[in-house]
């Protein structure tokens, strides 16, 4: 896994790879928004079986037997949950973590998220990690929706990046700032650029179950997820 020291230069990376602040996160190619039902017969269009009962759907994705659930914030779909179907040993999620993480992060549709992810080792103790340590072992992605479209083009992107420069301090006075000054301002604007993909998040965690661990992926849509507006 390759290390990236500088801040800033992560930072700028990602506002010159993510920028369609319009698109929200997909599952499928299917949007994670809209009703409910509306969900559910999209998904059933994909092959997935829905049971009203326990209100779940059941098929395969990305090789796997998985259960999918929806969740539904102020009548929106805001996060599509996918879990295993099958549990494994802690031998064999570990194998499942990690390829799955090197799945996400080899696809050009996603970035790492800021925060240290990483490989499990084969030397982690799970069971005593979770159950004494309380630790979870998760990994977080942010989506690019259309990684090839004109919208993530370089010229777009720094047009982007300038208008949020300019939106924390106007053109005539930027040119005026020391360079440790610009810098600082630069790096505000990339950060504002990177918290707006951040609301296009996927993420997956290791769930534990009796001795028996199975993967959970959320696909999530923060713009429709609750922001304290109903308090």
């Amino acid at each position: 896994m390759k290390k990236k020291n500088s801040l800033l230069f992560i930072l700028l990376m990602y506002s010159l790879t993510m920028l369609a602040q319009k698109d929200i996160t997909k599952f499928m190619g299917i949007p994670v928004d809209g009703l409910k039902k509306d969900m559910i017969q999209k998904l059933k269009a994909k092959g997935f079986e829905y049971d009203n009962e326990i209100d779940l759907l059941t098929g395969e994705f990305n090789g796997e037997k998985v259960n999918i659930f929806i969740a539904t914030q102020s009548n929106k779909v805001w996060r599509i949950v996918v879990a295993d179907a099958i549990e494994r040993n802690e031998h064999d999620i570990k194998i499942r973590f990690n390829t799955l993480y090197d799945q996400f992060n080899d696809n050009p549709k996603y970035v790492p998220k800021l925060e240290d992810n990483d490989y499990i080792s084969e030397d982690i103790n799970l069971a005593y990690e979770m159950k004494v340590r309380n630790k979870r072992f998760e990994a977080g992605f942010m989506q690019m929706t259309n990684p090839k479209s004109p919208q993530n083009s370089p010229e777009k992107i720094q047009q982007e990046l300038t208008q949020k420069i300019s939106e924390i301090c106007p053109a005539e006075e930027f040119i005026r700032k020391s360079e440790k000054e610009k810098e600082d301002i630069t790096k505000e604007a990339a950060m504002n650029i990177v918290q707006e993909a951040a609301m296009r998040s996927v993420w997956f965690m290791i769930s534990e179950k009796y001795g028996k661990f199975s993967l959970i992926l959320f696909y999530d849509n923060e713009y429709n997820n609750a922001h304290g507006e109903d308090l």
